[in-house]
């Protein structure tokens, strides 16, 4: 069917990440993988099919046109600690959107609120650089977090795209998916897959946690990362295909031989070409 709409932004997620991945050997590298990632240019078409009317809010969502702006700590759910029936533990912040107003008590909620509206919700999986438990660094660890924070808080794009935005912290001692990518190519097979790690594990249990809480469309749940958190991206929707309505990927790799499960859904990858710690085989595969 013809596009009604047409939403063109310029986006630069995957250059910005792949200059700090760049800066790590030298500034002349940069300078070279600049050039050859230069900024990509997005248009999503909104046509009457549900995968591509998911896919267009995706991006428009992590549409990073914008400057770069602070995320406001006292938006989230605060300083959480997820915790599962083993007590194992994983800390995370939960940014509510600017309009919901299901957390304040009947007296003082606006006379057009509705507690139980359903948003959509944008799960961010940081890299390896923001692992800890300050609960803090994996939302402040960069442009892409934060334009996604001004997109999901209705900040930008006249409010058109607001969304729960949640953002767990991997502890320093786990990785979202045990894979060396600095001795392979950047993907692996059946063989080689390593098994679900603890940290995302407990991801999936804190998402359920999440949507059995608020009022989230089921139907609209995404999922993005960056390096570490580009193979969370890839082996979460591998793990859950049904699970998620698109994904954007950022510098990672997955299971090659799993392709055919993800080909139902909407997905943009992104990979510089010169990554001189994530091999773009990884995307490539």
């Amino acid at each position: 069917m013809k596009a009604n709409r047409i939403f063109t932004y310029i986006v630069t997620g995957a250059r910005d990440h792949l200059r700090d991945h760049a800066l790590s050997d030298g500034p002349q590298k940069w300078k070279k993988a600049r050039n050859r990632c230069s900024t990509s240019v997005l248009t999503c078409l909104k046509i009457d099919t549900v995968s591509c009317r998911a896919l267009m809010v995706f991006v428009c969502v992590l549409a990073l046109t914008n400057p770069v702006l602070a995320v406001n700590f006292n938006r989230s759910t605060g300083d959480a600690l997820f915790e599962d029936d083993d007590g194992l533990t994983l800390p995370y912040r939960l940014f509510k959107p600017k309009s919901y107003c299901g957390d304040a008590a009947p007296l003082f909620r606006p006379k057009d609120c509705d507690p139980d509206h359903p948003f959509p919700l944008v799960l961010f999986l940081h890299g390896r650089g923001e692992r800890g438990s300050d609960n803090k660094l994996q939302a402040i660890g960069g442009g892409h977090m934060e334009n996604l924070y001004q997109a999901t808080q209705g900040l930008t794009f006249e409010g058109e795209f607001e969304a729960f935005l949640l953002a767990p912290q991997c502890p320093t001692s786990d990785r979202w998916v045990h894979w060396d990518t600095e001795s392979s190519n950047g993907s692996f097979n059946d063989a080689e897959e390593p098994p679900l790690s603890q940290s995302l594990h407990l991801v999936f249990s804190l998402l359920d946690e999440v949507i059995e809480n608020y009022p989230i469309d089921t139907s609209r749940i995404y999922v993005t990362g960056l390096s570490m958190g580009g193979y969370a991206t890839w082996d979460a929707i591998r793990r859950r295909p049904h699970f998620f309505a698109a994904a954007m990927p950022l510098s990672g790799g997955g299971n090659r031989d799993q392709g055919p499960l993800l080909k139902d859904i909407p997905i943009w990858a992104y990979h510089g070409i010169n990554d001189p710690l994530v091999p773009v085989s990884g995307t490539d595969a």
